[in-house]
């Protein structure tokens, strides 16, 4: 389906293999140490949503300024677009858990009641923002 959009052309083997190499890598290289530090940064859910598609958008501005408008901007602005996704779950493969018994820094009980629900309602409507074109 994304031929159709950008062409037979390398850009969309590129972006296919930053999508797929992570998670090949997680099969073959399941044993690299757990930093639960780390798992604690990474975003997941409804917030990496918001934080790739933020990241992408930019990344498609970036390139709106170096290319003008047409195919190749289509291509590479396809394949750029795909790093923030890239680079969170290369960091996932670092950080996948969190210590035993423990939970997301938000999700802890001095943060859950108010600070949680204003955090998630704010993540809602930027990420709806972001997905939703304007009217």
């Amino acid at each position: 389906m994304s031929v159709a959009l950008v062409g037979n052309v390398w850009q969309l083997y590129a972006a296919a293999a930053m999508l797929t190499v992570p998670h090949l890598l997680g099969m073959f290289f399941g044993g690299i140490k757990n930093q639960p530090k780390l798992w604690q940064v990474i975003p997941s859910g409804l917030p990496k949503l918001m934080v790739e598609l933020a990241l992408g958008a930019l990344v498609v501005i970036g390139i709106g300024q170096i290319f003008e408008p047409g195919v190749e901007m289509a291509r590479w602005g396809f394949m750029l677009a795909v790093v923030p996704v890239f680079l969170i779950d290369v960091l996932k493969l670092f950080g996948r858990k969190a210590h035993p018994g423990d939970t997301r820094w938000y999700l802890r009980p001095r943060f859950k009641a108010p600070f949680y629900r204003v955090l998630a309602l704010m993540v809602f409507a930027v990420t709806l923002e972001l997905t939703v074109p304007h009217i």
